[in-house]
């Protein structure tokens, strides 16, 4: 191997073989990264950094191909075997497909991952479209056509492939055409596979959960709204559109203290939302709102701070119940019970005893004063006094 590549340097330019040289370079460095990140035994499929240096290996052998004369023995080096073992080792797999033969080699690494042996295997495109999973062969053929074009810089697709055991699983094919003839037709196209099957089904469940979120928000009778340090608003929900009068769309970004808080006590508010996001707690504060046609309706609010992976505040997310109504209903219950206070107050001085005369039938008040029953009436509970007739007296008069 060492004197194949020296071999191959020699063929090629001076300007060739100092850029060969700097790419091998970034190659062995990415490839011992990957060796670290494997040995971990940590999840390194899932770590962006892992995905990063594989990008560059990937673009290293390609650059290595371009860079290196055509025909030269160090050509040989960005296809060789080398190669292919620092691509299989990064990934569950390679695969390198010769377009002018229609020949696909496919690592062992990689048909193990899918539990096929090599001589059950037919070397070319047939296998893998017979494996692929009938949703994902359009989207598939698309994105690698344009690719082989030269419409894109790079394949890259998601698709799903069938185990031996029947089973489906979730493929991250990445992939580069790494020859081209002098008509810049695609000549050779070598690429890795990723299974992410895993990531699939934690995304899915993370979907799940957020859509399960999203209802749970959109449905409540509380008004919701996230706010972020400035007191613009993030997001709210149906709640808050329909108290506020404003669509979603059209609120976010507004300031919500600004907007919404009317001035005499906005200080107040801000102070008190500023103190959540320095981690005190809010809970049952009541302030007015002001709505978009410009009325007001009080609210009650309980808010706490929405905090990222390494416990930083990004935001303030409010939780509100409209008591307007509430305290409406508070507020004439009140009156009604001090209005009934005024009547059994007045009511008092019918209590006891009346000094009545015997004679003129006048009634003695409690200030000493002879009153008739009129006055007294008048006096005691505030009601006027109408003069008729009953049956009797009536026929009476008439009589008379």
């Amino acid at each position: 191997m060492r004197g194949e590549r020296e071999a191959g340097e020699a063929n090629a330019s001076p300007a060739s073989r100092s850029q060969v040289r700097v790419v091998v370079r970034t190659i062995q460095t990415n490839f011992q990264f990957l060796i670290r990140i494997r040995e971990s035994g940590a999840e390194s499929r899932c770590n962006p950094n892992y995905h990063r240096a594989c990008s560059q290996i990937l673009s290293g052998g390609i650059a290595m191909a371009s860079t290196i004369e055509p025909g030269s023995a160090g050509s040989r080096v960005a296809s060789g075997d080398r190669f292919r073992q620092a691509l299989d080792f990064m990934g569950d797999g390679i695969w390198d497909w010769n377009l002018q033969t229609g020949e696909v080699f496919y690592s062992d690494r990689w048909l193990e991952s899918l539990g096929y042996d090599r001589s059950e295997v037919s070397p070319d495109l047939a296998f893998v479209e017979s494996i692929t999973h009938v949703e994902d062969k359009n989207v598939l053929s698309r994105v690698g056509t344009a690719h082989i074009e030269g419409r894109t810089d790079y394949f890259e697709c998601e698709y799903r492939l069938r185990r031996k055991s029947g089973e489906y699983r979730w493929t991250l094919g990445r992939g580069r055409v790494v020859e081209r003839d002098v008509n810049g037709l695609a000549q050779r196209v070598l690429g890795v596979n990723f299974d992410i099957t895993a990531g699939k089904a934690a995304g899915l469940a993370l979907e799940q959960a957020e859509q399960r979120c999203r209802i749970i928000v959109e449905t409540a009778g509380s008004v919701i709204l996230c706010l972020d340090p400035s007191f613009r608003i993030l997001e709210w929900n149906r709640a808050a559109e329909e108290i506020h009068g404003l669509a979603r769309a059209e609120a976010r970004g507004m300031n919500y203290v600004e907007w919404f808080v009317p001035e005499r006590v906005r200080a107040q508010v801000a102070e008190e939302i500023q103190r959540v996001f320095a981690g005190g707690e809010s809970d049952n504060y009541e302030y007015p709102i002001m709505t978009r046609h410009g009325s007001e309706r009080l609210l009650v609010w309980n808010s706490d701070r929405l905090v990222d992976g390494e416990g930083k505040t990004w935001g303030v997310m409010a939780i509100a119940q409209d008591i307007t109504e509430q305290k409406l209903a508070e507020r004439e219950r009140e009156l009604t019970y001090q209005e009934m206070q005024v009547v059994l107050e007045r009511f008092e001085v019918l209590r006891g005893l009346l000094r009545v005369c015997s004679v003129c039938k006048k009634i003695r008040d409690q200030s000493g004063n002879w009153l008739s029953l009129d006055e007294y009436l008048q006096s005691s509970v505030e009601v006027k006094m109408t003069h008729g007739y009953c049956p009797s007296c009536l026929e009476q008069v008439k009589a008379g």
